[in-house]
């Protein structure tokens, strides 16, 4: 029995730049490699990724498009680990409604998963671009026991440190490559030209890193904070994976007045967002 889901978006919070082609270009990082596809016929190959736990990134994709019944399909993984008839069916970000995947040159596609978010990558053990009419796989791969989808990291409260006791959080999460929530900020920055910054090295100063933007926060310094949920972007250069720490600073103080440590985790979900 075909299983056909209609695709729901808005299932986790990645935000992307989207070329008008609907072609999209992630930059180095796409999340954790799942591999290449194997290719059965018409000239199908690819890359797989998974963004998160629920977003596939299929790179450089190639098809023929010759046939003209051919979709996106991913197996439960207690149904067996080779592509069949029963696997659900999954849309693309170059398509409409439930027309067949067509001619891809080189193409970049986000393929989202339209189940709850308990159901994640880890439940699946293919992914397939599958012919209906004859019921066959032109391309697939198997997706690994073992295989860990990238998910958002919560830091120890140690993380946070500060000489001063009225600037404190209570906890902070890494929720994508570029973006993290910190809970319950407590800062009084008013008149101290005060900012986030990122950077690597020793040296943790305003002229050793680089600015990072509060989501919340319309002024180009920081205020006055009080058990405050906050949200920080990295600038588009710099992902959570090369910085070594997170800091609150002013351009010509010393010292910062709190610095979060980053751990060398490696699996976050990378940068999208689903429109």
């Amino acid at each position: 029995m075909k299983m056909f889901f209609i695709l729901l978006v808005g299932l986790q919070l990645f935000a992307v730049k989207a070329q008008v082609s609907g072609d999209f270009e992630l930059g180095d990082y796409k999340g954790a490699l799942i591999g290449d596809l194997v290719t059965r016929s018409n000239d199908v190959t690819g890359t797989l990724y998974a963004l998160g736990p629920n977003l596939l990134y299929l790179d450089n994709f190639n098809f023929d498009g010759a046939n003209g019944f051919s979709f996106f399909y991913i197996g439960c993984r207690r149904v067996g680990t080779e592509p069949n008839k029963e696997g659900i069916q999954l849309h693309h970000s170059k398509q409409n409604d439930f027309m067949p995947v067509g001619t891809a040159v080189n193409q970049g596609l986000l393929i989202p998963f339209p189940f709850r978010k308990h159901i994640s990558v880890d439940h699946f053990g293919w992914f397939s671009l599958w012919d209906e009419q004859n019921e066959v796989s032109l391309a697939d791969i198997s997706i690994p026991e073992d295989f860990e989808e990238p998910r958002p990291y919560v830091l120890s409260t140690a993380a946070f440190t500060s000489e001063d006791a009225q600037v404190n959080a209570a906890q902070i999460i890494l929720r994508t490559a570029r973006i993290v929530t910190i809970q319950s900020f407590t800062f009084d920055g008013t008149g101290l030209d005060a900012n986030f910054y990122a950077g690597t090295g020793d040296s943790l100063t305003a002229t050793n890193g680089e600015l990072v933007t509060v989501e919340e926060e319309n002024d180009s310094t920081l205020g006055n904070y009080e058990r405050a949920r906050v949200t920080l972007r990295l600038p588009e250069d710099l992902t959570l994976l090369d910085a070594d720490w997170i800091i609150v600073t002013c351009p010509q103080c010393t010292k910062p007045f709190a610095q979060i440590e980053l751990p060398g985790y490696r699996n976050l979900p990378a940068d999208v967002e689903i429109f």
